[in-house]
């Protein structure tokens, strides 16, 4: 970082001359943050806002309360992986001041991380405005916010957004509600989502590669460190000939080109793949589920067999798993013959889709009727899952070949006192 910071000539950016550590705070703090800040400001806007037009125009209590509900699961997973300090003296009133502290931290949770991502961004303007910007006023950004508030931007992205995309996607196809501004809150809902989503993918693509690079890990689902001078025997341990000198490959941080390119790439992609999935599992959903099984266990198969495998893994592969049904994340797992996983990915969407996509024109488009879809639409709909697919893949395949982060090789030295003899 230090080495960034140096002014040591402009650089252009934006067509507009720029010394190099404004260019460093500008491109990997300041942007970031505002981005996260809008996009999670507007998607609690915008869903809660679709929430009470549902609920007090359209009269549709379910469906208000399934969006609006949509937004705490995220908070739900996020206190269970980090809860409150439990009371160390257990009475009446002591259980009962922490369960109404829970209840009200639950509630206004969404707002807290406003909150926090505004503070984070008053910490990047104030190192804007330096002079010479100091490494503690830089690195205050990542200090601001808690381990639970950057898991809850995480799980934000798969738990809440890609549920209330499909979710909207689904009634939108069905033409359920009545009132245009409905509608449009409800275009405006799936599209911010989707945004998020890609936002989030092209994020932590390479999570885990990038945090040995440097990167500062902050997520609840990485496995607890030894410190020096305590032992877990729970925990694996490697023997002393791997822990004296060990090299691992990192990566850098993505480019300000690479991370377009990327955001476009799975924006594409998973809008494709959930407007796909919404159709087909409406129209023949076992045929959808048998898919989405065997494409998870294949995506299983891969992890557990390219890589040793502990008791903490199995949970975070599961999830993994789970979330390559959208996009692939190395959060918690490493990936290991990336290239192939990749291939494998790309191919299985495309097959899946493409199968799923003939399934329904061949057997199911004369029921498009009885299932509320407009079999008149269905070309459109063919169209663009296609096309987003294809330009989606092509996009991500001119990525990984000109613009992927490079390598570089990390010698890990763990310190004496956590080496266990075998």
């Amino acid at each position: 970082m230090e080495e960034e910071l140096e002014d040591r000539g402009a650089n252009k950016i934006f067509c507009c001359d720029l010394p190099r550590k404004k260019q460093w705070v500008w491109l990997y703090t300041l942007v970031p943050s505002v981005l996260s800040f809008l996009l999670h400001l507007t998607s609690l806007l915008v869903d809660s806002s679709l929430a009470l037009q549902l609920a007090f125009v359209e009269d549709l209590q379910q469906l208000a309360t399934l969006t609006f509900a949509f937004l705490y699961v995220p908070v739900m997973f996020t206190l269970v992986l980090q809860p409150l300090p439990f009371p160390q003296t257990i009475s009446c009133g002591s259980l009962a001041w922490w369960t109404l502290r829970l209840a009200i931290y639950f509630v206004f949770y969404p707002l807290l991380i406003s909150l926090s991502l505004l503070k984070r961004l008053f910490w990047i303007v104030q190192a804007l405005q330096a002079q010479k910007p100091s490494k503690e006023i830089l690195t205050e950004y990542d200090t601001v916010l808690s381990k639970d508030e950057h898991s809850y931007i995480f799980l934000q992205a798969f738990l809440q957004c890609a549920p209330q995309a499909i979710l909207q996607i689904h009634f939108m196809l069905l033409k359920i509600p009545t009132d245009l501004r409905t509608d449009y809150l409800q275009a405006t809902s799936v599209v911010v989502s989707l945004v998020t989503l890609a936002y989030c993918i092209a994020s932590y693509h390479r999570y885990e590669a990038q945090v040995v690079g440097g990167r500062p890990s902050v997520l609840l689902l990485n496995p607890p460190e030894l410190t020096s001078g305590t032992h877990d025997t729970a925990l694996p341990l490697l023997p002393i000939r791997f822990c004296l000198r060990s090299k691992i490959i990192a990566l850098h941080l993505d480019s300000l080109e690479g991370k377009v390119v990327l955001f476009l790439s799975w924006l594409l992609l998973i809008s494709g793949r959930l407007l796909c999935l919404v159709i087909s599992e409406k129209m023949h959903e076992k045929a959808t589920m048998i898919t989405l099984f065997v494409h998870i266990c294949l995506i299983l198969l891969y992890m557990f067999s390219s890589q040793t495998t502990t008791l903490f893994d199995i949970p975070s592969r599961l999830i993994n798993a789970i979330f390559s049904i959208v996009a692939l994340v190395e959060v918690s797992v490493r990936f290991h013959k990336v290239p192939l996983l990749y291939f494998l990915f790309f191919i299985c969407i495309f097959v899946e889709d493409t199968y799923l996509l003939i399934l329904f024109y061949v057997y199911s488009k004369h029921l498009c009727s009885d299932r509320g879809f407009d079999c008149d639409s269905f070309g459109i709909y063919a169209y663009l899952i296609i096309n987003s697919h294809v330009l989606g893949i092509i996009m991500f395949g001119f990525y990984l070949a000109r613009l992927r982060p490079q390598r570089k090789s990390v010698v890990s030295m763990p310190p004496a006192e956590n080496l266990v003899p075998i």
